[in-house]
């Protein structure tokens, strides 16, 4: 009995230490620009905003100058900095749209911004990009994605749409 009390004390003294907080630095662009890739699963967000899981993400042109035309993919490839490697955390990504904003088909009023939940591996390059599917995408201006932890801005990209 004495062997089992022993084992459930180191347990729960030894619990806190193993699991370690994970400190945030920043959001690091590795590249940005327009790219060709995969569709593997595509949902629609409560917004109206359809989210693509993607695989294979190639870049075609390093440029934050983008084509508003229908089929054109662009993002970018980050990691957000911290320690411990490879932990992860819960982001929120936010897609800001051009003024006015966004009017999806059916919408009374036109969305700003879009954002929504991620999960992301620290000291791991990512990918995360849009592409222009639907016709009320096509809207030239200037569009910057964000990311946040909690209140705190990890960083942005920004992409400058311009009609064909």
């Amino acid at each position: 009995m004495l062997s089992y009390a022993c084992t459930a004390c180191l347990a729960v003294f030894s619990a806190p230490a193993a699991v370690q907080e994970a400190k945030v630095g920043s959001l690091e662009i590795i590249e940005a620009g327009i790219y060709n890739r995969r569709v593997v699963s595509t949902k629609r967000d409560a917004s109206g905003v359809v989210q693509n899981l993607v695989s294979n993400p190639g870049l075609l042109q390093a440029t934050t100058r983008v084509p508003a035309r229908i089929g054109v993919s662009f993002g970018f490839r980050y990691k957000v900095t911290g320690t411990p490697l490879g932990k992860t955390i819960t982001v929120r990504k936010e897609t800001h749209y051009p003024a006015p904003g966004a009017l999806l088909p059916g919408a009374k009023s036109r969305l700003t911004v879009n954002s929504h939940q991620s999960t992301v591996r620290l000291d791991t390059v990512q990918f995360s990009g849009y592409m222009i599917a639907e016709p009320w995408e096509r809207m030239p201006g200037k569009w910057v994605f964000s990311f946040w932890l909690g209140d705190r801005k990890l960083g942005e990209q920004e992409f400058t749409l311009v009609a064909d």
